[in-house]
């Protein structure tokens, strides 16, 4: 749902594939997915559990219900295992409903982290941003990295909370929406 545009571009192109919503009403459907913490196909089984278990389910969900559903996968997607990411997506790419991701504190590179923009390329060159918005309906939907790595050597443990530059985004994108409107906020 977005598209990385190179640093120092004079310009870019980002097309994307638009589906018009079943129902254009402001009911829909929100299944809420936490902690697969998968490793890769045929380590564990969490992957395939993620598969053959939760996207069944929402795939059953979808058919007995006549409303749009959506899915929030809330983090640990990959069990501190940045080579999970490509078999993650695999298995995303067939979500019977659109799904969207947070990043969580197993999906951040922990070997070389010392602070935390270190710590998320993967998370945001497989899937999103660290921190992003988006509406369905008359819901806002925020979501935010609130791990923060800036510890001193690797024994330390992370902290939560909102980095500075997380503060500003989340300034700017409240900024545009009216007031009364329901937030929800992922992290």
């Amino acid at each position: 749902f977005f598209r990385r545009i190179p640093r120092y571009s004079q310009a870019a192109r980002a097309d994307f594939v638009l589906t018009e919503r079943r129902n254009k009403s402001d009911n829909f459907v929100l299944a809420m997915v936490g902690d697969p913490q998968t490793r890769g196909l045929k380590t564990d089984k969490a992957v395939e559990r993620f598969r053959d278990i939760i996207l069944k389910d929402l795939k059953d969900l979808a058919s007995d219900t006549a409303e749009d559903i959506y899915a929030i996968c809330l983090g640990d997607l990959v069990y501190n295992y940045m080579t999970s990411y490509d078999d993650y997506m695999d298995v995303l790419a067939n979500s019977p409903v659109p799904m969207v991701s947070v990043i969580g504190n197993h999906d951040v590179d922990q070997l070389n982290l010392f602070e935390t923009k270190f710590g998320t390329p993967y998370f945001e060159s497989y899937l999103a941003p660290q921190n992003y918005s988006f509406n369905i309906g008359k819901m806002h939907f925020v979501v935010v990295n609130d791990i923060l790595y800036n510890r001193q050597n690797t024994k330390q443990r992370y902290k939560t909370g909102l980095e500075d530059f997380t503060l500003r985004w989340l300034e700017s994108d409240l900024a545009h929406i009216d007031k009364g409107t329901t937030i929800v906020l992922c992290s």
